[in-house]
Parts: structure tokens; sequence; C-alpha cells
């Protein structure tokens, strides 16, 4: 089995399109696709990001979506989340004239999980407690962290932890973690990892890249 992580889009869908079918060309059955969360804001076309994704769940792929800080501003409709990309996001849905999500987009963002795990890998859009179980973790450490992961972060829990979040330039790779937002939005790349959660370490995981067409934001 082999699990296909995907990193911040933030409304890139042409590159996601082209992540998806360098994977599908690679995936076999019984693998798995998880999507870390920040599928919206600041790229042009965050809808058609959730387009990709649904129409693949039409035809019946089971893949995993995590809910990113983004999504949570925007279902709390934060006066904040208009600064940090949402306009872009509310074009993308035809704009404040007439902004409201159609049904399935509507359920899809309220139904995004907090985490995801198999076997000793984590899977999280942010970041997470390394001193609490995966049951009792804090929902706004979970989307907003940078504090166990990240730039600085040094992770020493158990769990090889697969996350989001912090944009740069190429994945950040240490002991128990990989983080994968490499900036796709900011004109850098869309980065997959592909792990054996059987047998992989952190420094063996290797790496899917789809260079930004161009920078968006």
């Amino acid at each position: 089995m082999k699990i296909f992580a995907i990193g911040d889009t933030h409304g890139c869908a042409a590159e996601l399109q082209e992540m998806l079918d360098i994977i599908d060309a690679q995936k076999q059955s019984g693998d798995l696709i998880i999507y870390l969360g920040d599928y919206i804001d600041r790229g042009p076309n965050s809808k058609g990001v959730v387009d990709i994704i649904l129409e693949r769940r039409n035809r019946g792929l089971e893949e995993i979506t995590l809910m990113g800080n983004h999504e949570d501003m925007m279902l709390d409709q934060s006066s904040s989340w208009f600064y940090n990309g949402g306009t872009q996001t509310v074009e993308s849905y035809g704009g404040f004239g007439s902004w409201k999500l159609p049904p399935d987009h509507e359920e899809f963002y309220n139904n995004l999980k907090l985490f995801h795990f198999h076997g000793k890998w984590f899977f999280v859009h942010a970041g997470l407690d390394p001193t609490e179980p995966y049951d009792k973790q804090v929902k706004h450490t979970l989307i907003w962290d940078r504090t166990s992961v990240g730039y600085k972060g040094v992770y020493v829990g158990d769990w090889n932890v697969v996350y989001g979040h912090t944009p740069t330039e190429k994945p950040i790779v240490r002991p128990h973690q990989i983080g994968i937002d490499t900036g796709c939005v900011f004109g850098y790349s869309l980065t997959c990892a592909v792990i054996n959660p059987d047998t992989d370490t952190p420094e063996t995981v290797r790496f899917i890249t789809v260079k930004a067409k161009r920078k968006y934001y």
C-alpha cells in the first residue's frame, strides 16, 4: 500500500489536475490519496479545486480530505478571511453579488476531517500536541499550529507527522516530520509525498512535484 499526501493547493486547480494525472498513472488498488487542506484562497480557482475532488468522489474514489485553517476561516466567515485570500475564493464562486456555495460544496467543507493516521503516520494540516493522544488533540492546534512542526518545530512524539500549512520552496524533511506546503500559489510548486507506511521513514519518502504555472499571490 502507498499513501499519496498532497499539500496545500490554494486554488491552483490546473496544478492539482496535473498532479492527480501523475498520481493516477502510478496508483494501484488499495493505495490512498490524502489532501492536507487549504484547497481555497489566494489562487485563481478555489471552486475548481473542489470540483476536481468532488468529481473523483462521484466516480467512487475513496480519498481523505482534511481541513485547513483557510476552510475554517471561511466557515466562520471571519473578517480576517477576506484579507487572507478569501476574496479570490468568492470570485471563483461568481463574485460577491451571487456569493453562495453549491450544496455539494457546502457539504464538502462541513465534513472535512481534522486528521488521519495510518500505523505510525499522522496526517494533519498544521501540527499537533505531542503530549496528548490523538483523540485529545485540539482543533486549533491541528489546523493552525507551527510550534510542534514547521519552520523551526522539533517534533518529539512517536508519530511520523505529514503536514502542510507552512510554505517553503522545498519539502521539509526532519526526523519524524515532513512538510509539503511548497507554495504553489506563491509561484513554487505543488508537492505530493509518496509513502509506504509499512517501511518508510521520513528520510526515505519520495516526492512528486508539479511546478506552478505562475505566481498567483
